[in-house]
Formats: C-alpha cells, sequence, structure tokens
C-alpha cells in the first residue's frame, strides 16, 4: 500500500517539487500508521459527501466528563476498521489535567498489522 505522504502539520509532504509518497515496507508499515492518524483525527461531518464518517468528538468526545468506557468503543472501531489493521491489542486513553486550562485525552495504542508488524502511530492528544 501507498499514499501521498503528510508531514506533520498533516499538510501535503512536497520534496523537490513533487509529492513525496509513503509505503509499506515489509515490517514497517507507513502508510498503515499515516492512515491511523488521519483516521483518528477525523471528525464526524467533517466530509461533506458523507457526514456519518468520523469519529463524532463533538457529541461525544469533547463533552464535559466524557465516558471512558464510551471513548474506549469509539477509538477501538476507528482503530480496527483501518484497512491493513488486524489487531488491536492494547488501547490507553489517559486525561492529562497537567496543561491547565486546557483538558487533553491522550490516546496510546499497540496494534498490528496483517504480517505481524506493529503500527507505530506514536501517542496521539485531542484538546478537550
Amino acid at each position: 500500500m501507498s499514499d501521498v505522504a503528510l508531514n506533520g502539520d498533516h499538510d501535503l509532504n512536497i520534496d523537490d517539487a513533487e509529492l513525496a509518497l509513503v509505503r509499506d515496507d515489509e515490517g514497517e508499515p507507513q502508510a498503515i500508521a499515516q492512515e491511523h492518524r488521519i483516521a483518528l483525527k477525523f471528525h464526524r461531518g467533517e466530509w461533506f459527501l458523507n457526514v456519518l464518517c468520523g469519529i463524532p468528538y463533538r457529541e461525544q468526545v469533547l463533552i464535559k466528563n466524557p465516558s471512558l468506557a464510551t471513548l474506549s468503543v469509539l477509538f477501538t472501531r476507528a482503530i480496527l476498521s483501518i484497512p491493513g489493521t488486524v489487531e488491536l491489542k492494547e488501547l490507553a486513553l489517559n486525561f492529562d489535567e497537567t496543561q491547565r486550562p486546557l483538558r487533553v485525552l491522550k490516546i496510546d495504542y499497540d496494534s498490528r498489522a496483517e504480517d505481524g508488524a506493529p503500527i507505530d502511530v506514536g501517542q496521539l492528544a485531542v484538546v478537550l
């Protein structure tokens, strides 16, 4: 699998006036990892062609005292729906209250690709 590469700001990565590509190498599923980052930042209603796609951040995540059980189900479904992902070994959702006045939800998980390789997404953070 290959895809157009995105930089750290989720803009197109352009090298020497050409679009850079990200590929899944043996044991290093970089394109799948990029799909994970995109899927977990995709808000429901963001895409005008299908407003039901994405995570319902506004309705169930960006609320006062969201349920960790509900969030766990939402993120598990989103992660396992990504093509090439076959297993979610661990999902940790933690609220970081130290960055006042912001409240940050940190998402950390361990998933595997079809070939058994770990998908390295790093820790994602959502500001609530």
